[in-house]
């Protein structure tokens, strides 16, 4: 199984999730989250993360990203048109490193509010914006997910 598994090229698992544990954070989901990713890159299983770039996070590992995209073009409703970077943080864990894709669009995600605090667009828009555009990263970062 673990030979037929790493003949794919890229991540089979693609873990889409708004807090991480260690990066960002607001309760049980983040911890979860780490947990389940990490369990699974443990068993030397390909597995990736994407999540928003909040301004928060941003701070915090001032500049240890790499940008891998910038300005991907988004139409979320009619002819309401958005653009996103996608930045990714690599954490090591032994001898490998856990790719997270960060997704930065600063009107969603550029305030210092709390993850789930008020935004100037709303919560509500911001989920549904990251949900998008987490599904248009998939494509734009080529990943295959199983």
């Amino acid at each position: 199984m673990k030979l037929l598994l790493r003949l794919i090229s890229g991540p089979s698992s693609v873990h889409i999730g708004t807090e991480f544990g260690g990066l960002a954070s607001e309760g049980g989901l983040a911890t979860a989250l780490r947990g389940l990713t990490f369990a699974l890159l443990d068993m030397d299983l390909p597995v990736c993360v994407i999540m928003p770039a909040y301004q928060q996070l941003l701070d915090k590992i001032r500049g240890g990203y790499e940008t891998v995209r910038t300005e991907v073009p988004f139409a979320m409703t009619g002819s309401t048109r958005h653009r996103f970077d996608i930045l990714r943080v690599n954490i090591p864990r032994g001898d490998r490193h856990l790719s997270v894709h960060l997704l930065r669009n600063d009107t969603f995600f550029g305030g210092k509010e709390p993850i789930y605090g008020p935004a100037v667009c709303g919560v509500p828009d911001r989920f549904t914006y990251f949900s998008h555009v987490a599904l248009q990263a998939i494509s734009e970062l080529e990943l295959q997910p199983s």
